[in-house]
Order: structure tokens, then C-alpha cells, then sequence
């Protein structure tokens, strides 16, 4: 699935939007582009079905959602992927495999070399932004500290005085406290993000341009002014199943 970062609204050249967060949105034609290419990794018959179509719209709105929800919050943290640095993380993994292997990989995977990039930001901003908010508000106190010590003794099966505090074993244990309290700190950040900021959908468009998305409008529920928001839009939802795909 190509996941887009999308554009900052001021610099969109057109008006028509599909998705929107902050101050980014996903264009009509952004939509389009990413939802041909997902119908690739499916057969021309199955896709003639409208109930397989639609499911197929839900889980690119999905993806593009939550692409576009990360790219507003990382903006509003400060932080950005620039071209050197995606470069850069392409390099280093694609430097794993001969090419032939990869491009035969992603082939497998119905994957273009582009969505597999537009996927690679993606997770590479997700690690920016818990780095740069574990840092912000993750507090290493010294009983914090000390109760990893006490673990890290125990683990080894030794008493506490029988373990010299030396500066190696302290930068363990405050790697350690990061590792075991970083997920709880970022989900807090992450969940008060979403309290905040939703991704609006432009449910008149969509409508208007795949008559067949239809449905998904009954389901949200109307907010007026020919914008849509779903109170859950599509989260972890199987398309096959969805779609009767699945026994």
C-alpha cells in the first residue's frame, strides 16, 4: 500500500482534497494514484465486485489516515524526514540484498519500489518522534534506577553488594529504565494526540469521483459541510473478511 506523507494545505495547487489532519492533506489525485496501485495485487474479476472495492477504499483510507495523522504530528513535534536522510536509510538496507533479489521481492509483495520508500519514512519518523518524546518526558529518577539495579542483580543471581556500580553498568540500566517505559510514555503522547487531532475525511469527493464508497458514509455518521469523520475510521479491519474473501 503506498503510503503518502502528503501536503501542507498552503501548498496545495488545487482544492480538491480527500483526507486532511493539521494542516496536511491528501489530494484527489494522491488518493487515486495510491488506491490503482493497490488494486495491482488483486485479479480484474474480484475488483468487479462493488462490496470488494469498497473494502479495498477502507483500507487505503486506512493507510493514507495514518500516514497523514504520523505527518501532522511529527510537524507539530518539529520534526521531518529530509530527501538525504531517507536516501540514506534506502541505501542502507537495499545494500542487504542484490538488486534482482529485492525488486524480486517487492514484486512478490505487490509492492512498489515507491510505497516501500513512502513505508520506510513512515517508520522512520515514527522512531524520530518517540526518541525526540521519551527524551522530552521520560524522568529517570535514582529509584528508578535502582530498581532496574535490583533486577539486573537478581537476574544474575547475585546480591546487590556482590554487583560494582561502575559507569558501564549505569548506562545499561538507564537503557534498560528507556526500553521498558518508552512505549507506555510514547502511547500517552499518542493517545493525546488522537484526542486532539483527527484525520477529516471528504466524504462529498470521495463519493462523487467512487459511487461505490457510498456505504462507508452511512457508517461514520454526517457531520455536515460535505466533510465526513469517522468515529473509528476503518482501524483494524481485514479487507479479505470484510470483503467475503475469507472462509
Amino acid at each position: 500500500m503506498l503510503l503518502l506523507p502528503g501536503c501542507r494545505a498552503s501548498d496545495r495547487a488545487d482544492g480538491g482534497w480527500i483526507l486532511a489532519a493539521g494542516e496536511f492533506q491528501v489530494s484527489l489525485k494522491e488518493y487515486r494514484d495510491t488506491y490503482e496501485i493497490a488494486k495491482m495485487a488483486y485479479v480484474h474479476n474480484i475488483l468487479q465486485d462493488a462490496g470488494v472495492r469498497r473494502a479495498l477504499h477502507r483500507r487505503v483510507i486506512h493507510d493514507l489516515g495514518e500516514a497523514l495523522f504520523l505527518q501532522a504530528a511529527a510537524w507539530e513535534t518539529g520534526i521531518e524526514i529530509s530527501k538525504t536522510v531517507l536516501d540514506e536509510a534506502v541505501a542502507e538496507i537495499r545494500g542487504f540484498y542484490p538488486e534482482e533479489v529485492f525488486r524480486q521481492m517487492l514484486a512478490e509483495s505487490a509492492i512498489s519500489e515507491r510505497a516501500w520508500e513512502s513505508a520506510l519514512r513512515r517508520r522512520l519518523l515514527m522512531e524520530r518522534i518517540a526518541e525526540k518524546i521519551v527524551d522530552r518526558e521520560l524522568e529517570i529518577t535514582p529509584e528508578a534506577l535502582r530498581v532496574c539495579f535490583l533486577e539486573y542483580c537478581e537476574s544474575l543471581g547475585k546480591k546487590p553488594e556482590e554487583v560494582p556500580l561502575t559507569e558501564a553498568l549505569a548506562e545499561i540500566l538507564v537503557a534498560r529504565f528507556r526500553n521498558q517505559e518508552s512505549e507506555e510514555v510514547y502511547g500517552r503522547w499518542l493517545q493525546g494526540m488522537r484526542e486532539r487531532m483527527s484525520v477529516r475525511i471528504n466524504y462529498a469527493l470521495l463519493h462523487e469521483v467512487f459511487p461505490e464508497t457510498r456505504p462507508l458514509m452511512a457508517e461514520s455518521g454526517e457531520r455536515g459541510g460535505g466533510e465526513m469523520q469517522p468515529r473509528d475510521p476503518v482501524l483494524g479491519e481485514d479487507m479479505h473478511e470484510e470483503a467475503g474473501l475469507i472462509q
